[in-house]
């Protein structure tokens, strides 16, 4: 329930006869000065009101929150019945005392099954603070699900961190565990190991989420005795942990916690982020592959492995025992070293999942691949016939040349349900004409496609001509929502592109999101902006527009006047941006 005057809202809610069952709060909106008075109002009639199962609190960025904490547990205490308390109180900054309330408050709440406390970028939150709410925690025994914020809360230690985790032992029937605690520094290998102890009594556990992003005293140690905990899991299905940052650890701290996968034969889906984790080799990720096998019910893998800077040339497979893969997403963009042949398991693998439905592709900027890798990929979505969101990123492959991004377009043909396709080529200085006409041919039999977003910023041999024959495959797409195509810095495009690219577009009836880029293309002028004007008259679905012109010096004010022509029919833009200054 969102307000802005409390007095409204309370005589709305004195007028009821009937109890409310459910509420959301949403304090954002209120003045900081009004805060204390209309808590008091709220109370007096939420202690009466109030008797069902939702209480949601939403309060961020104010500074004396005391006494609204106090008031507003005091009111939700009422309800006997309550199942779901929500507290956000990111960016607050004064709620000390307030925390024993909320403590008394978890300590009455005996049907309660999920919580959510948020108290993220709160620089008052320490380990006595930590300490209040486990003490509340302690006494539910009856929990379902936790989410745990403290991201950001830089002076909370390993003491604080275990008084909550600790408080969680004696919800044995605890199905869902999300911790985030990124950027606590102070969070070492002794947090890790208590993370693990409680992990042992969660039997039934089902999802557990855990971020310790750059919380940089964590070690390989730390990771072994987490794992003695997940392996005591067998029910687990979602495990979701990021150590982005973590920069001491290492090869042997990931293969340890590999090894709880034997025993985790219902995962179903799993997240690992060790960005920027130096430590960590291609070995590392070598044995991160060959040890999927062990988890025949895997259905969505996502890794991102980004700026791993020792990771060489070394392979990376999709297992063929992986038959129920439905979505892949490997980030190892940032190394450098990485070639053609360490990606070649890769495409064999990914010949193999038949039920495919998203993958995510990220690699470069590299100087080592070449077209071999587009190619070989392009021969394994050949088999992908249920592929539906394809994103692949070789921002600054500068070895890779027009005629790989041409046996990529072939492949694309076959992808019949293909609903989202992003391409991102930037710096690709050798992709030409006769790639992005291939490109254009391979949309023919994409009926089925809504997003496409083309990323050829600084592909300085792409002409007019290139995009002409872009242009006559987007014409095919008659499902298209969204498109955003950046051509930015290449003079080679003149108007005779753009008219093109326009001339194509206009036919797309069911376009509601439009984003040009053609910054810096010094060539363009008034002429083309003109037919930009006339194809937004004939997109009556359009909602948001987006054009960059930036460093178009031929375009005056008389290309600009021609954009608003094309606009004056719209009632239901809701964003219009045209980008012309430097």
């Amino acid at each position: 329930m969102n307000f802005k005057e409390c007095g409204e809202f309370a005589e709305l809610t004195g007028n009821q006869r009937t109890k409310i069952p459910q509420m959301r709060i949403d304090m954002n909106i209120i003045k900081r000065e009004k805060v204390e008075t209309s808590t008091k109002t709220l109370k007096k009639y939420l202690v009466k009101k109030v008797q069902g199962h939702d209480w949601r609190f939403q309060h961020e960025g104010l500074k004396k929150t005391d006494l609204e904490l106090r008031q507003l547990v005091l009111a939700s205490e009422s309800s006997k019945r309550l199942q779901r308390f929500e507290i956000d109180c990111l960016r607050c900054e004064g709620f000390r005392t307030g925390l024993n309330r909320i403590s008394g408050g978890l300590k009455t709440f005996r049907s309660l099954q999920h919580l959510h406390l948020n108290f993220g970028h709160s620089r008052v939150m320490r380990d006595s603070e930590a300490f209040e709410i486990s003490q509340g925690l302690k006494k539910r025994g009856s929990l379902n699900s936790v989410f745990l914020n403290f991201k950001w809360c830089h002076d909370l230690s390993d003491k604080g961190f275990s008084h909550l985790v600790k408080a969680l032992k004696k919800s044995s029937s605890l199905n869902q565990i999300r911790l985030d605690f990124e950027q606590c520094w102070k969070i070492t290998d002794q947090g890790l190991r208590d993370v693990g102890k409680t992990l042992k009594r969660f039997a039934s556990l089902q999802e557990f989420y855990l971020n310790l992003q750059e919380c940089t005293m964590i070690r390989d140690k730390g990771l072994r005795s987490l794992k003695e905990g997940l392996i005591r899991v067998p029910s687990l299905k979602n495990l979701s942990l990021a150590f982005k940052g973590c920069f001491r650890i290492s090869d042997a701290g990931l293969s340890s916690l590999i090894e709880c996968f034997r025993k985790l034969v219902y995962l179903e889906n799993i997240t690992l982020s060790f960005l920027r984790c130096p430590s960590v080799t291609g070995e590392g990720l070598k044995r991160l592959g060959e040890s999927l096998q062990k988890l025949p019910s895997l259905a969505h893998v996502n890794l991102n492995f980004a700026y791993c800077e020792n990771i060489l040339d070394s392979e990376f497979a999709i297992p063929s025992e992986m038959t129920l893969l439905n979505s892949l997403d490997l980030n190892i963009e940032g190394v450098k070293e990485v070639t053609d042949s360490s990606l070649r398991a890769l495409s064999k693998g990914l010949q193999r999942q038949r039920f495919l439905q998203k993958i995510h592709l990220s690699f470069g900027p590299c100087q080592s691949l070449t077209d071999f890798v587009l190619n070989s990929l392009g021969d394994a979505f050949k088999e992908l016939l249920c592929l539906q969101d394809l994103n692949i990123n070789f921002i600054r492959c500068e070895r890779i040349t027009g005629k790989g991004l041409a046996s990529f377009g072939e492949a694309l043909k076959n992808l019949i349900y293909l609903k989202t396709l992003h391409l991102n080529f930037q710096g690709c200085q050798n992709v030409d004409d006769e790639g992005l006409a291939s490109l254009g041919q391979g949309f023919e039999r994409l009926n089925s496609l809504e997003r496409l977003n083309l990323n050829f910023f600084e592909c300085f041999e792409i002409t007019s001509r290139g995009l002409s024959s872009l242009s006559e495959g987007l014409k095919k797409l008659n499902c298209l929502q969204d498109i955003k195509l950046e051509f930015s810095m290449d003079s080679k495009i003149d108007d005779e592109g753009l008219m093109n690219v326009s001339g194509a577009l206009k036919g797309l009836i069911s376009l509601r999101n439009l984003f040009l880029n053609f910054n810096h293309c010094t060539n363009i002028t008034d002429i083309g902006l003109k037919s930009v004007g006339k194809c937004l008259q004939k997109l009556g679905c359009l909602e948001k527009f987006h054009l960059g012109i930036v460093g178009c010096v031929e375009v005056t004010n008389s290309g600009l006047l021609c954009l608003g022509e094309g606009l004056r029919k719209f009632s239901n833009i809701s964003e219009f941006n045209v980008s012309c200054f430097w």
